[in-house]
C-alpha cells in the first residue's frame, strides 16, 4: 500500500509540474496534498485512482469555469453598485445568472457523484462525501495559525 501512495505522490506531482502554471504555487501544493489524503482517506487501490482522479478533474474543471463566470458577474454587479448605475433589469439579470450558476455547480457535484458510483465502494462514497468540508476546514485552520490571524466569532471581514 505504502508503494501505491507513493506512486500517486509521484504521479500527481509530475502531472502538476507538466501543466502550464497559471495558479499560485501555494494553490498548486494545497491540490497535490488534497489528492494525497483523498487517495490516504479513501484507501484507494491503484486501479481506483486511475479511474477516479480523472474523473475528479473533469468535475474541478466545471466547477473552475462556473466560478470564474460567477466572479465575473459578481465584479459586475458589484462595479454597478458603487457607481450607482441602478439598472433594475440588468441588475435582476446578473442575480439570476448568479443564482442559475449555483444550481449547474450543484448539478455538476451531482452528476459527478454518479458518475463514480462504478469506482467507490459505499463506504468510499460516504468519505468522500464529507472529506472536501474536512479538508477545507483543516486547511482554514493551519492557515489561520500559521498567519497568527485569530478573528473572533461574529466578527465581519467588512
Amino acid at each position: 500500500m505504502k508503494i501505491l501512495k507513493l506512486t500517486m505522490l509521484l504521479v500527481i506531482i509530475s502531472v502538476a509540474v507538466a501543466q502550464p502554471g497559471h495558479k499560485p504555487p501555494g494553490r498548486e501544493n494545497i491540490e497535490i496534498m488534497k489528492k494525497w489524503k483523498l487517495t490516504e482517506y479513501l484507501n484507494l487501490t491503484e486501479e481506483q485512482a486511475e479511474k477516479f482522479f480523472p474523473r475528479l478533474n473533469e468535475m474541478e474543471n466545471r466547477l473552475k469555469d462556473i466560478n470564474e463566470k460567477k466572479k465575473t458577474l459578481t465584479k459586475e454587479l458589484n462595479n454597478m453598485s458603487e457607481r450607482d448605475d441602478v439598472k433594475n433589469k440588468r441588475i435582476n439579470q446578473i442575480i439570476d445568472e448568479i443564482y442559475e450558476l449555483e444550481v449547474d455547480k450543484l448539478k455538476v457535484r451531482k452528476t459527478h457523484f454518479k458518475n463514480i458510483d462504478d469506482i467507490l465502494s459505499t463506504e468510499q462514497k460516504a468519505k468522500y462525501t464529507v472529506f472536501e468540508k474536512k479538508f477545507k476546514k483543516r486547511m482554514k485552520d493551519q492557515f489561520r495559525e500559521r498567519d497568527g490571524f485569530k478573528r473572533g466569532r461574529g466578527q465581519s471581514r467588512f
